[in-house]
């Protein structure tokens, strides 16, 4: 079954951490919109899961994680709403066969926008970094490896 959003569920299978934020940006007609009207602007789909510095993977050295998640991922929409809820739609391609549908939960900005907390709904609360504007959406965490800490970061596109 998959974590709160695809970047946790890559995160929590691998290991990683996060990226600085924005909270706020101008659009072209100069109207300065908050975060949160720029995350629930429209549904989010993954476009890349990265680490820094590279875990190992199989023998090698990977920073680019979001060939080994599969498509079963990459299909994922992630909506969030105005009320503070969010839906992931699994999509077509499910990675085993007790997948559900869709994943409910809720989330909050907090400190600025620079942070997210996430509630899946199912006693899963975490909380990470976001940086989002009309086009972009990343979240990041910092997680433990081998001794030191990774940042692993989700960008993610309409």
């Amino acid at each position: 079954m998959k974590n709160t959003t695809l970047f946790f569920l890559g995160i929590l299978i691998i290991g990683f951490a996060c990226k600085k934020s924005e909270s706020n940006s101008t659009t072209t007609t100069g109207t300065t919109l908050t975060a949160s009207a720029y995350l629930v602007s429209s549904p989010w789909k993954l476009k890349s899961l990265t680490a820094n510095p590279a875990i190992t993977y199989q023998g090698q050295k990977v920073t680019d994680l979001t060939k080994i998640l599969g498509d079963c991922n990459l299909d994922d929409i992630h909506t969030y709403n105005i009320n503070g809820t969010y839906i992931v739609n699994f999509g077509a391609k499910y990675c085993d066969s007790t997948e559900k549908n869709n994943e409910n939960g809720t989330w909050k900005l907090i400190n600025n926008d620079a942070q997210i907390i996430i509630n899946d709904g199912n006693g899963g609360i975490d909380t990470a970094t976001i940086s989002v504007n009309a086009n972009t959406l990343n979240i990041g965490k910092k997680y433990p490896y081998n001794g030191t800490s990774i940042t692993a970061t989700a960008g993610f596109t309409h």
